[in-house]
């Protein structure tokens, strides 16, 4: 019961021949027919245990082996354990047990030790066995007494020896009987305290687990509670800022601009504690290219000029005679360190200068990272003129939320989340950050960079992106995970940095800001020249991007007309940067046309694509997609019709006004039908419930007119998300139409102007 054997049996050597063994006790054990009682030393597991006078112990029984038998049924032993019963290394028999339960260690010992009690019982048994044979044969020989006295003397003093050696053994065997005691109240204490041990581990692991839930989940609802509202709530107040009714005062005006600027701020510290969350969980990946650190330099400086001129302050980038020209790293992670350091810097200084420099690591420098070397490096350094930080506080600024001291945010701003993220990007290039700084006479901080990127887990978190983080270079990767309203990077951001290799020579340096331009991203070079000349033939400009990434800053900086675009782009799918286009405010109504080698490509065509042409090409072909795109941009004036109740007309009209379109309202079904047979509109706004139908039921009346030409319809329902019989009807009719569903105004302008501004039947935002 202690070690709870299922089964067991105890097999002893024969009296009569020592190389058999039969099987003398058993307990719940079975006996089997075709198995034998006598079993030869070396035979099976129990003559092998016998043989080798060593404990055997057998995992994996198979089905037939033992059986476990009760009144209920029957099952296998998993474990065996053969332990063979020796006395001074005599084989006196083999105990075997059979566990359920996979058998510890602590156990088999136990097992081990208890064969040897067992075998001195045996050999005590078998003494005195010996010892009632000698007495039966002397009163046998009662009658010859006097004639044995002699040998019946030797025999009583044999026997008054043995009574001897058998105490002494006796005795040996409750010294070995108390230590089993001993060790066995030990190894249960030991148990206990490792149970307990055990036990705070769970628990442990237990709240961490529970910690990092309810981490993620306060992210995610940062992402999705926090920014929706947000985006309304930004463009909302830049809309009012604007003025266009004219019925805003200056300090009303300056007012809502302190709104916009405040909801700014509030974003920017969301999207750090974004950025912050997915380095600590070590989801940012990195793009390694190789960077020019001239350019670098000319990208800060052009970036910081403005601020520079603003503040009155020297502002110089220099690159050092005799380094690398270049490194291999990723490049937008190293902008947003120096970045972070150059805002710091014209935040913190009043007057003065300050300096970029890229320069070789002083002979001094002791590195904390064991990758870098003297020569392994190249060191970039920021140098300010400003109120410096003290000796004891140089520290803490690389903490989260943490500045120069408590007056430090109401005095510059920020939110102290900079360094920290800077640190954490720094790590994760392989590189080191090293300050050097007085109170009142200012900071140097130096960034020090590998030449060339190396790291085993290299780019294998690419596919892992923080699913919350609206970020324009962190592309979705389906179309569940896309948040339609979240903002993007702001116009202070550097996306316009321009690329000065370039891949096909275009028309970026000379672009005619009253002539059309196309956007051609596309990495085949030969073809993206015959792309190139015919944009030229059709009498407009064009940009030509090898890569995805370079795409989608030349979309964002130029504002193309149109965007012929390639689907196997070397650092991102076209669909990734499709998606991209369509998820940005600035560049969703840009008609964009595939050009691909793939067969049977349909989800760009889902995804807001106005078509699929599959490679090879003609110029006809080409010809017919620019002026496919001339003839959207050139659809100036657009029609909306309004289907809603009178107090709703107006709010809704107000929403899309002043956006180049003419409204039309209506407060009933059956006006609905009269107007779009006598004329064509560009979208319908339709509200859920109408005064004399629902809208389920006039978009069933509609779909029923074949002859009818159905224009893409927004279902608004003003503050509320579609209840659940309500989405179950819009599935069903956005099968067969262009239906989308709009909660809040926000979200009902944008799918508007997405439907107004696109030829796209299957375009979603």
């Amino acid at each position: 019961e202690y070690l709870n054997v299922h089964v067991a049996c105890i097999c002893l050597v024969s009296d009569k021949d020592s190389n058999i063994l039969n099987l003398a006790s058993s307990y719940a054990y079975t006996r089997r027919k075709n198995i034998s009682n006598n079993i030869l030393v070396g035979e099976g597991l129990v003559g092998q245990a016998a043989l080798e006078k060593k404990q055997i112990v057998v995992s994996n029984v198979p089905d037939d082996y033992m059986k476990i038998s009760s009144s209920l049924g029957e099952s296998k032993p998993n474990f065996i354990v053969l332990s063979p019963v020796l006395h001074e290394d005599e084989l006196l028999g083999v105990i075997e047990t059979g566990f359920i339960d996979e058998v510890m260690n602590v156990e088999l010992e136990y097992l081990e030790q208890s064969a040897e009690i067992i075998a001195n019982s045996l050999r005590m048994a078998k003494n005195q066995e010996d010892i009632s044979k000698a007495l039966a044969n002397s009163q046998m020989l009662s009658n010859d007494l006097q004639i044995h006295q002699n040998e019946l003397q030797v025999s009583n003093d044999e026997l008054a020896s043995q009574s001897t050696r058998l105490k002494k053994s006796e005795e040996k065997l409750q010294v070995s009987n108390d230590e089993l005691v001993d060790r066995q109240i030990a190894m249960q204490e030991q148990a206990s305290i490792l149970e307990q041990s055990s036990f705070e581990l769970e628990e442990r692991s237990k709240e961490l687990a529970l910690a990092s839930k309810y981490k993620s989940e306060f992210l995610a609802n940062m992402s999705h509670e926090l920014r929706t509202p947000l985006n309304s709530f930004l463009l909302l107040s830049k809309n009012l800022s604007q003025n266009k009714k004219g019925n805003l005062d200056e300090e009303q005006v300056e007012d809502l601009n302190i709104i916009y600027e405040c909801g700014t701020d509030l974003l920017l510290l969301i999207n750090d504690i974004m950025d912050l969350s997915k380095v600590e969980a070590g989801k940012l990946g990195v793009t390694i290219e190789h960077i020019s650190l001239q350019n670098i330099c000319d990208n800060m400086k052009a970036l910081f000029k403005a601020s520079a001129r603003d503040k009155s302050l020297k502002f110089e980038t220099t690159v050092y005679p005799g380094i690398t020209k270049t490194i291999e790293s990723d490049s937008q992670r190293l902008e947003q360190i120096l970045k972070n350091f150059l805002s710091n810097a014209f935040k913190f200084t009043s007057e003065g200068s300050i300096k970029l420099t890229v320069h070789q690591p002083d002979d001094e420098i002791h590195f904390k990272t064991s990758n870098l070397s003297l020569d392994s490096c190249i060191a970039l350094s920021v140098t300010d003129t400003g109120i410096g930080i003290p000796q004891e506080k140089q520290r803490e600024i690389f903490e989260a939320f943490q500045q120069e001291d408590g007056s430090t945010s109401r005095n510059y701003g920020g939110t102290g989340l900079g360094l920290t993220i800077s640190r954490e990007l720094t790590k994760l290039l392989g590189g080191e950050i090293q300050l050097k700084s007085t109170a009142g006479k200012g900071s140097t901080f130096t960034l020090y960079i590998p030449l060339k990127y190396s790291d085993a887990k290299e780019n294998e978190n690419d596919d892992e992106e923080d699913e919350d983080d609206a970020s324009f270079f962190d592309v979705p990767k389906t179309e569940d995970e896309i948040e339609p309203h979240a903002i993007l990077p702001s116009e202070t951001d550097d996306l316009t940095a321009s690329r000065n290799h370039r891949f096909v020579l275009d028309d970026r340096t000379h672009m005619n800001s009253g002539n059309e331009h196309i956007l051609i991203i596309e990495d085949d070079e030969k073809f993206a020249k015959i792309l190139l000349k015919i944009v030229h033939q059709n009498g407009s400009q064009a940009l030509v991007a090898e890569t995805g990434r370079e795409g989608l800053y030349l979309a964002l900086e130029h504002m193309p007309k149109g965007i012929f675009l390639d689907m196997g782009l070397p650092d991102m799918d076209g669909q990734a940067v499709l998606e991209q286009l369509k998820f940005h405010m600035d560049t969703k109504h840009i008609p964009v046309h595939i050009i691909t080698g793939l067969e049977n490509t349909m989800e760009p065509l889902q995804t807001g694509a106005i078509g699929i042409l599959t490679k090879p090409v003609d110029d006809t072909d080409i010809c017919e997609i620019l002026d496919k795109i001339k003839s959207i941009n050139n659809r100036d004036v657009k029609h909306a019709l309004i289907v809603a109740e009178e107090s709703k007309q107006t709010k809704i009209s107000d929403l899309i006004a002043n956006k180049g379109v003419t409204i039309s309202c209506c407060a009933t079904g059956k006006e609905v039908i009269g107007k779009i047979t006598d004329k064509t509109y560009d979208c319908i706004i339709l509200e859920t419930v109408l005064a004399d139908m629902t809208s389920f039921e006039l978009l069933e009346t509609l779909r029923s007119q074949n002859e009818l030409k159905l224009p893409p319809v927004i279902l608004y329902k003003d503050g509320e998300l579609l209840s659940q019989v309500e989405q179950i009807e819009f599935d069903k009719y956005q099968s067969s139409m262009v239906l989308e569903s709009a909660a809040t105004p926000d979200i009902l302008l944008d799918e508007a102007m997405i439907f107004m501004h696109s030829l796209s039947t299957t375009l979603s935002v």
